[in-house]
């Protein structure tokens, strides 16, 4: 300072129109000297921002006095030149302003500061920040000076963690301070955290699922510094940054919960009460934490005593002393709100205690238990309790022993059991990694049906389930040993047609991997299905698995009925599923025109499945589950064999498919089927007729639901040939009438409705007359709808003249392929006449009629044009 009071003179410093790193870069300083004071006028421009520092000192730095102001409406210039500072990548500004102003005078540590920074549309690649407002005084850091400090900041963003709004003040003094802190977000803690609390207040939290969070908390703080022999005025007034002393706070309101009026929060507490003690280099000592109690998501914790302190000699163990209790707990409600599908109910209350001393030895004893009370649910309609007799989770730690032990025992879902023991010192706070492992686990389910609620809707589960466990090696590296039986399993699903039953089941565990000896169900008719493989479990679980069918029922619906034999091997690796295989179907049935088969319909949406945004969801398909199972792509080959007993109904066809299909997964994983379907002794309805097909294809080319039709059907009980050809593409097939030799449609339509060819007196008419009648009787066989005359069961109708000239009405129906019988009256006649026909073969006809007129005759008909 005796130097600074000699100087005498004046300097100036430029930078001129430089460029750093490519930015713009201009600086000016000038000092001045005199009269024992040294005063400073600097200016800093980078690409459009500007710095600028104005002060002033005496010789003693009594007398201090500085102003700084920054103005910086382009950061994202800055960029180039910041890139030059070690660390600083992820904070470049990307975009955004800032404007501040600052000033201090007088001498240290009796330091006068005051100033304000904002800042505007800050992007950085560390996170956003829409605005912020700081403001901050400080009369000198002096244990009584009075200081404050605002800030006001929205639009934080960093990652997935938004923040709307927050606001913090600190006011006081650095010996006695108070702390208030509000900040509202979108976000929320999971959704089960709204059904645990909302138990609590069930109307007010109803809506608070999309209106985010808030957190509230209003503490004040004392710091009494260390006394100091050698200073003992100075150590009263002044605060020493690197000093010893205590702090104690108390917390007089913190609460965490949703937004809305009224909800139930998360978290909650009042009056905590902590003090921190600091050695000389302000390193913590010692903690404690008064008796207290604490509400999270419904539940209470209370202490009697929670302290803790440093460890003597650097490498020890700190000194742990807590004493604390979970009490008691009412967990149906809490469950209702998670699962109100299941309709959870009962009176079931747990709660537990935690005893944890550490220092020259660990002792722990913590404990989960049932109080009193059970817990039930509702399955397939009917209500279950669980019948709980023991619910119990317990930790010991004594000389170095750790003790794990689990209980679970109800008469209806049967029993769990376990005790894991850690072996180490007696001081270790916690078992390290390579503390030997040993224990069990054993589990054993008289009815696995009571597991179906947690299944997607439609399942049940039957059987009983018996499973053991043997734990080994280390904590960092387990083994695991043992194995899964089950006997008499059974998994049903009325909606897919899915019926399993009298399964066994024996899965041995290893260490790395699960081998499946035996997993066989027998479907309908005392088909087999038989699953043998492993499966690797680990960070990238990988699997290879094989199936065998034996005339196994694998859809067992009234209107989807299918058996099939053959093999298929499924394997998983790397995150890639694929499925390989060849398949014959022995028998089955596919009936389109069923309309009342049970079904999920598209607004049925499953109670508490939401998205990401939270919105209700229906049931997955197989594609999004593949997506949510973390797979990166499924590849399915699979060859399959039609077999001679596979029919198909609806859509006016009944026939028997026969041929070879392949199934797979093309372009981003989208189902495709690939071959060709034949048609075998089959019909298709018409016209209020049943057709014979006498050629049938169905091309399948890719699109599952969109095959092309290529079918020939004909009307059997006659000798001309005449029908219908159906082409196109099933979503838009394209039906027209066929003869051989064409005719005029007229002729078609009147040959394919009455077996006879068109009277030569009154032609048009009887056509016009047969068109209106099909118009008016048939119906439109696409509708939902049948015609009248299917209705009354009959497939033939005419409208003709007899040779006498009497308006002649026929009726019939078509017995078989060969037989029919046929009704005829004339208008004006008294009576009508039977006819039996029987097509013997070829153009050869028995006819048989009785009524007006009894006659047989035998018909042989030839045309010619």
């Amino acid at each position: 300072m005796a130097r600074l009071a000699s100087l005498r003179g004046q300097a100036e410093f430029s930078l001129q129109r430089s460029q750093v790193s490519g930015v713009a870069l201009s600086a000016t300083a000038n000092l001045k000297a005199q009269a024992k004071n040294l005063l400073v006028d600097a200016q800093v421009q980078a690409a459009g921002n500007r710095l600028q520092l104005n002060g002033q000192t005496d010789a003693q730095g009594v007398k201090q006095n500085w102003r700084a102001e920054l103005a910086a409406p382009a950061l994202q210039a800055l960029g180039p030149l910041l890139k030059r500072f070690p660390g600083a990548k992820d904070w470049l500004p990307e975009a955004g302003t800032a404007s501040s102003t600052a000033t201090a005078s007088g001498a240290w540590p009796a330091v006068r500061s005051e100033g304000e920074l904002q800042i505007n549309g800050l992007k950085m690649a560390q996170g956003r920040v829409s605005k912020a407002n700081l403001r901050w005084t400080f009369n000198g850091l002096t244990l009584d000076a009075p200081l404050s400090l605002t800030a006001d900041l929205s639009g934080l963003t960093q990652a997935q963690r938004r923040v709307d709004s927050l606001q913090m003040s600190l006011e006081g003094s650095i010996r006695e301070h108070r702390l208030r802190l509000q900040a509202e977000s979108p976000l929320r803690p999971p959704a089960w955290t709204d059904s645990a609390t909302a138990a609590l207040a069930p109307a007010a939290s109803a809506g608070s699922a999309a209106s985010g969070s808030s957190l509230r908390l209003q503490a004040e703080g004392r710091w009494q510094p260390a006394s100091d022999p050698a200073q003992p005025a100075r150590s009263a007034q002044t605060v020493a940054l690197l000093g010893a002393g205590d702090w104690q706070g108390r917390v007089s309101t913190l609460r965490a919960g949703p937004r809305a009026e009224g909800a139930a929060p998360w978290l909650q507490a009042r009056d905590l009460v902590a003090s921190v003690t600091l050695n000389g280099q302000t390193q913590a000592t010692r903690a404690v934490l008064a008796p207290g109690r604490i509400e999270v998501l419904g539940g209470a914790l209370a202490w009697q005593q929670a302290q803790w302190r440093a460890p003597e000699r650097p490498g020890g163990v700190p000194q742990l002393d807590l004493q604390a209790q979970l009490e008691p707990l009412q967990v149906a409600p809490i469950l209702a709100r998670l699962q109100p599908e299941f309709k959870w109910r009962g009176d079931l209350v747990i709660a537990g205690s935690a005893v944890v001393r550490s220092g020259t030895k660990m002792d722990a004893d913590v404990t989960i238990e049932r109080q009193s009370g059970d817990l039930g649910l509702t399955l397939a309609g009917s209500r279950r309790d669980l019948d709980l007799s023991t619910l119990r989770l317990a930790l010991a730690a004594h000389d170095g022993k750790w003790v794990v032990s689990q209980a679970v025992v109800g008469k209806q879902i049967g029993v769990l059991g376990g005790s894991q023991t850690l072996q180490t010192t007696a001081e270790a706070l916690f078992p390290a990694a390579p503390t030997p492992l040993q224990g069990g686990l054993s589990l054993q389910v008289a009815d696995a049906g009571i597991w179906a609620p947690w299944l997607p809707p439609g399942w049940r589960l039957g059987g009983a389930l018996t499973a053991t466990a043997a734990l080994g090696g280390t904590l960092g590296s387990p083994t695991v040993t043992g194995e899964l039986v089950g006997e008499k399993l059974q998994a049903r699903n009325i909606f897919e047609g899915i019926n399993l039953q009298q399964g066994t089941l024996r899965v041995v565990l290893d260490t790395q991997r699960a081998v499946i000896e035996t997993l066989r169900f027998q479907g309908g008719d005392n088909g087999t299905l038989n699953l043998q493989g492993q499966v690797a479990y680990g960070a990238k679980p990988e699997a290879q698995l094989k199936l065998v069918f034996d005339k196994f029922r694998a859809l067992d619906r009234v209107d989807r009925r299918v058996s099939i034999s053959g093999t298929a091997n499924i394997g998983l690796q790397a995150g890639r599923l694929s499925v390989r295989g060849n398949l014959g179907i022995d028998e089955g049935l596919i009936d389109v025109t069923v309309a009342d088969a049970p079904s999920l319909g598209d607004d049925v949406v499953v109670i508490g499945r939401t998205d990401a945004q939270g919105r209700p969801v229906s049931v997955v398909d197989g594609a999004d589950a593949a997506k949510a199972g973390g797979l990166a792509s499924v590849d399915l080959e699979l060859r399959v064999a039609l077999g001679d007993a596979l029919r198909l109904r609806g859509a006016g066809l009944d026939t028997r498919l026969g041929g070879q299909l392949r199934i797979s997964t093309g372009d981003a994983g989208k189902l495709q089927v690939r071959g060709v379907v034949n048609t075998v002794d089959g019909t298709y309805t018409a016209y209020g007729q049943n057709l014979a097909i006498r050629r049938g294809t169905i091309n399948f080319t890719g699109e599952v639901t969109n095959p092309r039709l290529d079918i020939l059907a004909v009307r059997a009980d006659i000798d001309y040939p005449v029908g219908v050809i159906v082409s196109g593409f099933a979503v838009d097939p394209r039906v027209r009438l066929y003869s051989d030799p064409d005719l005029p449609e007229v002729e078609q339509l009147t040959w394919l409705l009455t077996g006879q060819a068109p009277q030569r007196q009154g032609r048009d008419e009887s056509a016009l007359l047969q068109r209106a009648a099909l118009a008016l009787l048939a119906g439109d066989r696409g509708a939902s709808d049948e015609g009248f005359l299917q209705k009354l069961g009959l497939d033939q109708f005419g409208v003709g003249r007899s040779d006498g000239g009497d308006t002649v009405v026929t009726v019939g129906k078509q017995l078989s392929k060969r037989l029919s019988i046929v009704y005829e009256k004339g208008l004006s006649a008294v009576g009508g006449t039977w006819a039996l026909l029987y097509r013997v073969a070829g153009r050869t006809t028995l006819r048989a009629r009785t009524g007006i007129e009894d006659s047989a005759e035998v018909i042989w008909s030839w045309r010619w044009d």
